[in-house]
């Protein structure tokens, strides 16, 4: 009997490590489908990100430009204004200049 014994224990522990055999399996199989699973959407979401990213350095660019535009534009039509300034003041004074340098030129 006691062999009998020895047979159903053993043959208890086989059919035990058997299962736990499989359930490690089992686990090992749902924890690379889980893992899968998230390096999937770790790469939505970094695809998401960069592409929020992107967007908003466009954005930021394209106001930057806007401004810069903005500003040559101020930047340019204060010259505009100084040339013209300069232009009525140079007819101005063209007579009084003309008459210094004939002066110079031909002293009385």
């Amino acid at each position: 009997m006691d062999e009998n014994n020895a047979n159903a224990s053993l043959e208890f522990l086989q059919r035990k490590e058997i299962e736990l055999a499989e359930r490690l399996r089992d686990a090992e199989l749902r924890a690379e489908d889980k893992l899968a699973t998230a390096k999937t959407r770790a790469a939505e979401i970094r695809k998401q990100a960069e592409s929020a990213g992107q967007v908003e350095a466009d954005q930021f660019l394209n106001a930057e430009v806007k401004q810069a535009d903005k500003i040559a534009a101020e930047m340019a039509e204060s010259a505009k204004r100084d040339a013209e300034e300069l232009t009525r003041l140079g007819s101005e004074q063209l007579e009084r200049a003309v008459r210094i340098v004939i002066d110079f030129i031909f002293p009385r």
